[in-house]
């Protein structure tokens, strides 16, 4: 489905600093595109990984069966340095 073809995918490296924090919670934290207001990065805790997989999964299903909400884009992985 959805998410197997991204985690087939090869990764793609983005920089942090090319977001702006738009929310923080229990789960984790979003952010909004600098360039492209657009643009939502939700960072889920370490902990709560599988929760965005599970998310994600779900919003491919809701896309693909018409409803109207924005396309799911794709999945990005938080590294710390």
């Amino acid at each position: 489905m959805c998410i197997e073809k991204q985690l087939q995918m090869e990764e793609t490296r983005i920089n942090i600093n090319d977001y702006e924090p738009s929310d923080a919670g229990a789960l984790g934290e979003s952010y909004i595109s600098k360039n492209n207001p657009n643009i939502l990065l939700k960072l889920y805790s370490r902990e709560r990984e599988q929760m965005g997989y599970d998310e994600y999964e779900r919003a491919c299903k809701v896309y693909s069966i018409g409803v109207s909400c924005p396309a799911p884009g794709e999945l990005v992985r938080h590294y710390v340095s």
